[in-house]
């Protein structure tokens, strides 16, 4: 149940809320409270009853596209090992980006330079 609260935080509506300022540090200013609970303060993700991966330099994450991530925030990602629920509603596009930005911190300078 907490991971689901958390996890509805994550939400991420189509909302008209601009980003002032790093999108970086916004994202992150939006990833602590609102999906570390699950994924960890520095993504290094969570096994519990609702497995929440990795999105930092030890998961998988930087292996798919800044658009697939975005929608994966956006739409849920429901049809896998990992199910994770949609957060459209809670969230502007750029605040979802600026949230993307921020998992780019949590990676390394080659997986960066690697990823799609």
């Amino acid at each position: 149940m907490l991971c689901s609260l958390l996890l509805a935080a994550c939400t991420s509506a189509v909302g008209e809320t601009a980003v002032s300022g790093d999108p970086a540090t916004v994202g992150q200013s939006l990833y602590v409270p609102s999906c570390a609970g699950c994924h960890g303060e520095q993504g290094e993700g969570f096994i519990s009853a609702i497995p929440a991966p990795a999105l930092n330099s030890g998961g998988t994450l930087w292996q798919q596209t800044d658009q697939q991530i975005y929608d994966w925030i956006a739409n849920g990602k429901l049809d896998s090992n990992d199910p994770m629920p949609a957060y459209g509603n809670q969230f502007s596009e750029d605040q979802i980006w600026a949230i993307v930005a921020y998992l780019h911190t949590l990676w390394s300078e080659e997986q960066r330079a690697a990823q799609p």
